[in-house]
């Protein structure tokens, strides 16, 4: 009985190890990365024939674990203003960086995506699945670009481009 005890509480502190571990591993992709976005950012994007300003705010959230984006975007001549917020982490089980986020005109995402050096590629899983769709680049250590998504508007198929340059 004592063996079949004593079994059962290195089972269980082994899985409480590896659950941990995996979570500090999560935690330290996540601070790895997001030490570059941490900060305040102005942006502009193109979009079709339109385009804007925007300013995004990066901040880590729950122990580093997380990093919530704000996205508060000017109206432009086609779309009013809106406010978005995101937050995403790295899923160290499944090897991947998870995205989730949703706008104020009731727009949201899902999205699943890889890292290189300098590279985010993004794949949206919700509300429709596709292949590769958004590319952050990192250009210097205060700027970024952002290509994609395509997508069709009034007929016409577009893509966005974003430029950002750290403010803060």
């Amino acid at each position: 009985m004592r063996y079949v005890i004593l079994l059962a509480v290195v089972a269980s502190l082994t899985l409480t190890a590896s659950a941990s571990s995996a979570s500090d591993q999560a935690t330290q992709q996540t601070n790895k990365a997001a030490d570059y976005f941490i900060g305040t950012w102005s942006c502009s994007h193109t979009f079709g024939d339109d385009g804007g300003t925007y300013t995004t705010v990066y901040e880590k959230m729950l122990g580093g674990a997380w990093i919530r984006q704000t996205y508060n975007f000017a109206p432009t001549r086609t779309e009013p203003a809106l406010q978005g917020e995101y937050v995403f982490g790295y899923d160290s089980e499944k090897n991947r960086w998870v995205r989730f986020g949703a706008m104020s005109d009731s727009l949201y995402f899902a999205m699943t995506g890889s890292l290189t050096d300098t590279d985010w590629s993004w794949s949206y899983v919700l509300p429709v699945k596709t292949g590769p769709e958004a590319i952050y680049k990192e250009k210097s250590s205060t700027e970024y670009t952002v290509d994609g998504p395509t997508y069709p508007i009034n007929g016409k198929v577009i893509t966005e481009h974003h430029i950002c340059k750290k403010v803060s």
